[in-house]
């Protein structure tokens, strides 16, 4: 299996989460600032952990909203820069989900704060993972 790099992209920040080489688990990697020099530290961490696949979560509403067009304008510049396969992968409050989830096991929301993003991009990358499997 090749390794995989989920991106929860978001206006101010912007969380990843790579898969094992396996493509069994999705481990939250980093929160970057989304700033003007994104793409190509996206494209840094892709050549350093040697990333086969990158998925990036999108919202999948009824009409075009405002995130979505920023997520397609954001896919379309990481494709001029990567060369290799990105995919949208349709997903919903993974953002709420990991903070649930957070929750559940007890932990501190304040103390966990600033990594919920890269806990999101987890949870988009293991829904995929466990798609694949079926």
């Amino acid at each position: 299996m090749k390794k995989i790099l989920a991106i929860d992209y978001g206006e101010r920040k912007i969380g990843l989460a790579i898969s094992d080489e396996l493509g069994l688990c999705a481990n939250p990697y980093t929160v970057i600032r989304n700033k003007k020099d994104v793409i190509k530290r996206i494209k840094d961490i892709v050549e350093n952990n040697k990333i086969k696949k990158v998925l990036v979560g999108i919202p999948y509403w009824d009409k075009p909203s405002r995130i979505v067009n920023k997520i397609k304008y954001f896919v379309e510049n990481l494709k001029r820069e990567i060369n290799i396969e990105i995919e949208l992968f349709n997903e919903f409050y993974s953002t709420k989900i990991a903070e649930e989830k957070v929750r559940s096991i007890g932990k501190k929301y304040k103390k966990v704060k600033d990594k919920i993003d890269s806990y999101a991009a987890c949870v988009i990358l293991q829904e995929y993972l466990e798609n694949e499997k079926k």
